[in-house]
This record gives structure tokens, C-alpha cells and sequence, in this order.
């Protein structure tokens, strides 16, 4: 036992400057940083989360930090609790200068975490152009999924990020990958209303008029939204409007009259050309669903939707008799 004492004590110093190495990182602080190293701080320490001293120097942007542990040899491409990397971590914060030290010292690109985020995916969510530009200029993958089967793309969309989409299609990712649900980009961007980003995706050629798990299109989406100018825009482009969900058999039309959204009813019927006659595999038409809602909460869609079906029901009498 008195044996063992020096070996403690030993252990407990070695801790003690790992632990303040890790403190040293986070706050930049280079003097300190120096002073653990020289007495044998483990460089590779993590706490109870899994973090070292590399993550925590990235995370708050310190390059010089990271410079100076990896000089010092310390391992690039460890990961937290949650799957993260130093690269990470620095992508999350936006931290360009930091992320371009670790791609120079060739930490892994692509490493995925416990949901299947990569760096790049990270990056696009939070919108950040210049991390994204960096990590696709030092070739990391485009159309790795996640668990739930999105990509960067995916992710830049749904969050509206206009440019991150740009930088990416200008790097010819894929346009159409679906989901574990069947999503694209497009729907994604359609349902979330993000006009620029459907601009964007439209111009670059995606296909119009995928359909999810449930035969919802991203006009149908954008209609349950009650996003008009998505809906202008997708009809423009010339999506197919009469596509039915594959569960009840409805329309955009059935669908914005369903959440009793009037701009995007009115703008489908007067415009998009969508009857306002047409009936679900249960018979029912946009006014019966609008109808059916409680305490008859949509009745400007459904006083609407009576005026057009009498107006179509006449034109279809005059026809029949012409």
C-alpha cells in the first residue's frame, strides 16, 4: 500500500494539470496551456461529456490554442458523448479560421455523430456560407444522410439559407435525395414557406412533383401552410396541380380549405385552375372539409368556396346544354 502512494500522487497531479489544461483551452489562455504541457497534462483528457482541450479551443474560436495542441501532437478526431469533433464544434460556431487549422493538420472531413451529422450538415443549418465554402473546398462528401435520412441541402433549405443552397448546388450535390418520409429539399423549403430557396431549387432543375410517403407534393405542402407565394411559384414552374394524397384521395385545393387558408384557396381556384367540384375517395369536396372543421372557424373559405362551386356547377349546366 505505502508502495503505491508515490503512483497516487502521481496520478493526481497528472489529473489535476489535465483538468487545467482543459480550463486553459477554453478560456485561450496560451501561458497556462503551456505550463500543463510541460508538466505531463494529458493532451487527449476528456471530461465527463467526452470533451478535451482541442474541442474546447475550437468550440470558442481560440486558433492559436489549437495551433499550439496540435503542434504538441494531440489527437484531431476524437469524439464527444454526442459523436462531436473539434471540426465540429468549430463549424457549429462559425469559427472559419479554427476549422481551416484542423482541415490543414487533416482531421477527418465526414465523421458522423450519434444522429448522423456531419461538419457540413452542421455548417448548412446554421447558415453559415463560409464554413460550408471551406469544407467543400477541402472535398468533404455533399450528400451524406443523416438518421433521418436529410442532407446538408435538406437542412440549408428547410432553414431558409438561400446562399448555403446556392454553394451547394454550385457544387453539384444531389437535388432529389429523399428522406426516411419521402421529404426533398424542395418540400421541405415549400412547407417552411421559404420562397428563395424553392426559386433557387426550381432553377437548378429539382423535380417538381415528388411525391412523400403520404402523395404529398410540395404544392400540397405549401398549401397546408397557407404559403400563397410558394404555391404562385410552384404553379409557374408548372407542377402538376391535380395530384392527389394517396391516403383520402385530396387536392392542394382540399388541403388549404381543410386548414382554412383563403389566400391560398382563392389563388387555386381562380388561378391555378383547380375545380372547386372535385371530391376525395370519400366524396368529399374542399368545401366539405372546410366544413367540417369545429365550430365552423372557416367560414370565409367556406362562403367562398359555395359562391365557385355554384359558379362551376352553372358552367357545367350551360355546357351540357350547349
Amino acid at each position: 500500500m505505502i508502495n503505491d502512494m508515490p503512483n497516487l500522487v502521481d496520478d493526481s497531479i497528472k489529473r489535476y494539470f489535465s483538468e487545467k489544461l482543459q480550463t486553459a483551452a477554453l478560456l485561450g489562455d496560451i501561458k497556462a496551456l503551456k505550463l500543463c504541457l510541460q508538466n505531463d497534462a494529458d493532451i487527449d483528457y476528456q471530461d465527463d461529456g467526452g470533451w478535451t482541450a482541442l474541442m474546447l479551443g475550437a468550440c470558442k474560436g481560440h486558433v492559436e490554442v489549437c495551433r499550439l495542441l496540435l503542434e504538441n501532437r494531440c489527437k484531431k478526431d476524437i469524439t464527444d458523448d454526442g459523436g462531436w469533433t473539434a471540426l465540429m464544434l468549430g463549424a457549429c460556431k462559425g469559427h472559419v479560421e479554427v476549422c481551416r487549422l484542423l482541415l490543414e493538420n487533416r482531421c477527418k472531413k465526414d465523421i458522423t455523430d450519434v444522429d448522423g451529422w456531419t461538419a457540413l450538415m452542421v455548417a448548412a443549418c446554421k447558415g453559415d456560407v463560409e464554413v460550408c465554402r471551406l469544407l467543400l473546398e477541402n472535398k468533404c462528401k455533399k450528400d451524406i444522410t443523416n438518421d433521418g435520412g436529410w442532407t446538408a441541402l435538406m437542412l440549408g433549405a428547410c432553414k431558409g439559407h438561400v446562399e448555403v443552397c446556392r454553394l451547394l448546388l454550385e457544387n453539384r450535390c444531389k437535388k432529389d435525395i429523399t428522406d426516411v418520409n419521402g421529404l426533398t429539399a424542395l418540400m421541405v423549403a415549400a412547407c417552411e414557406g421559404h420562397v428563395e430557396v424553392c426559386r433557387l431549387l426550381l432553377e437548378n432543375k429539382c423535380k417538381k412533383d415528388i411525391t412523400n410517403d403520404g402523395g404529398l407534393t410540395a404544392l400540397m405542402m405549401a398549401a397546408s401552410k397557407g404559403h400563397v407565394e410558394v404555391c404562385r411559384l410552384l404553379l409557374e414552374n408548372k407542377c402538376k396541380k391535380d395530384i392527389t394524397d394517396r391516403i383520402t384521395g385530396s387536392t392542394a385545393l382540399h388541403i388549404a380549405a381543410m386548414w382554412g387558408h383563403l389566400q391560398v384557396t382563392r389563388y387555386l381556384v381562380e388561378e391555378g385552375g383547380i375545380s372547386p367540384l372535385v371530391k376525395t375517395h370519400q366524396g368529399k369536396t374542399p368545401y366539405d372539409l372546410a366544413a367540417g372543421q369545429k365550430y365552423g372557424q372557416y367560414k370565409e373559405v367556406m362562403e367562398y368556396l359555395q359562391v365557385h362551386m355554384l359558379l362551376n356547377f352553372k358552367c357545367l349546366h350551360l355546357e351540357y346544354i350547349i
